[in-house]
């Protein structure tokens, strides 16, 4: 065991002497690469020896020594290197500068003390970025180009920039334009067949592949667009459509279109101006006012247009006038004035409600005529000119009063005297005289008053209204009554009153009834107000009457029949000044675009 021992030791005292006088690992290695000039690997193997911890201090400093020749020396080889790449194949792309100047960062850590590496990967990096301006350069005038339209430079322009930078933002973009080229050919295609409607819905797709929206009249197509944009509005103003036409030049925003547009403005509001002249010639006032309505649309400030407007309106107006006859009602013997009051009321409450255009004749003029002629209510209409005639009997009216009047009686104290108290008396008899035994002891003697009787007045009042009155409305176009009908009222008022009594706290309350005039006035309001009505619904909502004839014509194909009813619409919800918030009007001057042409 021993002799082992011994034989280990000097063993573990041989491989030491060996590893002094032979080196550290790896040192070996080192210096064969050094010898076969791979300097890279050398360098690395030496600079992984000095991070032994047991290096001595010579060898460190030689190791040391040979990394700074070994830095100059691997300088020299990438430096050459890289010249002599850029030699057999010049550097024309990003990427080969690219490639260059990672091969020599890879090597940085060896750069040697003049920074030449350094120094030669930055005039690199500076002639790649040259490069790349210029192919980002490229790559704007193609973008230029292509929203341009000119998409052979474009795509020349683009090819170039993948030439010096084949980035893939580049080759996409490349794509891209040679859609929008193919895409653009086919808006051409549409134009060249007079397609206009198909060529804008290609542009639209074309459009669409743009960053921002695109403007056809900017392309070189803009001549064949305009030509065929005039031909559309052509047409339409040769069916007459003008105002159509307007809107649909006007919606191109072409300053190419603006003689198109004056041309139409003129020729369109002398088109309508020629119509009505020759409308209101023939005995057409309400086709001539809707042409005048469409000329003033085009050529607001024309004279003609306006003193057209003017001559035809005034016929429209008298048109849509109608005229009511309120005879005097008959009166009761009781009530001679009764009955006058009641159409004088009527009538001035109608000029109240009634809408524009209904008329109300002179009650004195109607009266004359009945008592001369004694015409009957229809004939009288038709002299008149009136569409109805409201005829009335007041056959009762009149105010009863009553009073109910009683007498009260009331009391009230006039004085005082002293008496005896009944409860002392009591106290007597239940405990004797001696009050020292009583419990409580009442006063002797008491205060009493003496009380009067006093009468006085008082009660209720009451006012009793009645009316009746009969209703007769006659409808002249027809020939017939139209209404009937007896309107009664009853009014009753009450009130009570009562004498003063100022010692018993009673307060005087007076008889405080309305007058028989005051009854009767409230009365002949409420019935005056439901005839009212009726009349008033005769002439409803004429707005809506006038729609239902229009359209009636309409469902009959009978177009010219229902010019008339539309200009009297129209000429009503300008004079109601509704025709923005009814939806009648509304309706009117919609038919009126559509049907006047």
């Amino acid at each position: 065991m021993k002799i082992m021992k011994i034989r280990l030791f000097v063993v573990t005292v041989s491989l030491a002497l060996i590893t002094a006088c032979a080196g550290p690992a790896g040192l070996q290695q080192a210096d064969d690469y050094y010898a076969g000039k791979d300097y890279l690997k050398a360098a690395q193997a030496y600079q992984q020896l000095l991070t032994l911890s047991d290096l001595g201090m010579d060898l460190r400093a030689r190791i040391d020594a040979k990394l700074v020749k070994l830095k100059v020396l691997i300088t020299e080889e990438y430096l050459v290197s890289t010249q002599q790449q850029r030699q057999a194949q010049p550097y024309t792309t990003v990427p080969t500068y690219e490639g260059a100047i990672k091969n020599l960062e890879n090597v940085i850590l060896w750069d040697d003390g003049q920074a030449r590496l350094a120094k030669q990967i930055a005039i690199l990096k500076e002639q790649a970025q040259q490069l790349s301006d210029k192919a980002a350069e490229y790559y704007r005038t193609a973008l230029q180009a292509s929203r341009s339209f000119h998409f052979t430079e474009a795509l020349d322009a683009l090819n170039r920039a993948i030439a010096l930078n084949p980035q893939s933002k580049y080759l996409m973009t490349g794509r891209k334009i040679e859609k929008q080229h193919k895409l653009f050919n086919k808006v051409a295609d549409s134009l060249a067949k007079r397609s206009l409607t198909q060529a804008l819905k290609q542009f639209d797709i074309l459009s669409a592949t743009y960053p921002k929206p695109l403007d056809l009249a900017q392309t070189s197509l803009l001549e064949q667009v305009v030509s065929l944009i005039v031909e559309k509005s052509r047409t339409m103003t040769t069916a007459g459509q003008w105002l159509q036409a307007l809107d649909y030049l006007q919606s191109w925003h072409m300053p190419t279109l603006a003689t198109r547009i004056k041309l139409v403005y003129q020729e369109g509001a002398q088109h309508y101006v020629d119509v009505a002249k020759d409308a209101l010639k023939n005995g057409y006032p309400h086709k001539a006012y809707l042409y005048t309505l469409r000329a003033a649309e085009l050529d607001p400030r024309n004279p003609e247009v306006f003193d057209l407007s003017k001559r035809a309106g005034d016929k429209v107006d008298e048109s849509i006038q109608s005229y009511i006859a309120v005879a005097s009602f008959d009166s009761p013997s009781n009530e001679p004035d009764a009955g006058r009051q009641f159409s004088d009321s009527l009538i001035s409450y109608l000029y109240s409600i009634l809408p524009y255009g209904i008329n109300i004749l002179e009650r004195d003029k109607i009266d004359y005529l009945l008592k001369e002629n004694r015409e009957r209510i229809g004939a009288l209409g038709k002299i008149l000119g009136a569409d109805l005639v409201v005829t009335g009997t007041v056959s009762l009216f009149k105010v009863d009063s009553s009073i109910d009047k009683r007498t009260a009686t009331v009391k009230i104290q006039v004085g005082e005297e002293t008496v005896e108290n009944p409860e002392f008396t009591q106290m007597v008899r239940l405990y004797g005289v001696d009050t020292t035994h009583w419990p409580d002891i009442p006063p002797r003697t008491i205060k009493k008053g003496n009380i009067q009787l006093l009468k006085y007045t008082k009660g209720t009042g009451q006012k009793k209204g009645f009316a009746k009155v009969s209703i007769r409305i006659f409808d002249t176009e027809k020939g017939t009554i139209s209404f009937v009908k007896d309107y009664n009222a009853d009014l009753s008022k009450v009130a009570r009153f009562q004498d003063e009594v100022a010692d018993a706290g009673i307060k005087y309350i007076p008889l405080n009834l309305p007058t028989d005039t005051e009854i009767l006035e409230e009365m002949r309001k409420g019935i005056i107000k439901e005839i009212a009505k009726v009349v008033q619904a005769s002439f409803g909502k004429r707005e809506t009457r006038f729609l239902n004839q229009v359209q009636f014509y309409l469902g009959r194909r009978e177009y010219e029949a229902a010019l008339q009813p539309l200009a009297k619409g129209h000429f009503y919800c300008q004079k109601s000044n509704i025709e923005k918030s009814v939806a009648a009007c509304k309706e009117i001057s919609r038919l009126i675009t559509k049907q006047v042409q």
